[in-house]
């Protein structure tokens, strides 16, 4: 595999070091090549944990670090037909870097067509919007399997909590008394979780991931 060189800094590879964004890249082109699409012919999409260019009836999406996607790709297989994920045309791993190929879906990003929506159309879209989200919580026990019992950026436990808490606390120069605020929160979280329904959630349902 090759790695271009000499060419410009995409803005969300600016704080990454430029080897790392490099090798990406040539990873997300030569999957795109294998499944009959171009990278030059594709656009880079938003997004930061995985890099990701739509276009060319594709859209390929390249884990940043070495995390593999075979269980969101399970996941996605399993979800119903209404929640509307795109179809996908294949998920492997190069090198530790897991990824998704997807069938492109024409359309606009709900976060950036907001601004020129009237209230009326807002209302609309936020209704089919939760109207998926809902179809999925239904979903719940055939999904149960696919996913963890804590979301993806919460702790699994008290102690790593904890833990996170403490380099907050000291990355940010907290003072006593919203440390142990914080400390505070954290501890009643993870008395109540066990106490309520567990559902299957997107866990980052933003008008930014619509279209």
């Amino acid at each position: 595999m090759t790695q271009g060189t000499g060419a410009e800094v995409h803005p969300l590879d600016q704080h990454r070091d430029p080897s790392e964004a490099a090798f990406v890249r040539a990873v997300a082109a030569e999957v795109a090549a294998r499944h009959g699409g171009d990278l030059t012919r594709m656009r880079r999409a938003n997004g930061y944990s995985n890099a990701t260019w739509v276009g060319d009836g594709l859209a390929v999406r390249i884990a940043q670090t070495l995390v593999g996607m075979a269980r969101e790709a399970a996941l996605v297989r399993a979800l119903p037909r209404e929640v509307g994920h795109p179809e996908i045309l294949g998920e492997g791993t190069t090198e530790g870097h897991g990824w998704i190929v997807t069938r492109e879906v024409h359309g606009r990003n709900l976060g950036e067509a907001w601004p020129t929506l009237t209230a009326a159309q807002r209302r609309q879209a936020v209704c089919e919007l939760w109207a998926r989200a809902q179809v999925m919580h239904d979903a719940t026990p055939s999904l149960r399997t696919h996913v963890p019992s804590h979301g993806g950026f919460i702790p699994a436990t008290t102690d790593d909590a904890m833990a996170a808490a403490g380099r907050a606390e000291a990355a940010l120069g907290l003072p006593a008394d919203q440390r142990s605020r914080l400390r505070s929160v954290i501890a009643g979280y993870f008395q109540a979780a066990p106490l309520v329904e567990q559902t299957v959630d997107h866990g980052d349902l933003a008008l930014m991931n619509a279209l």
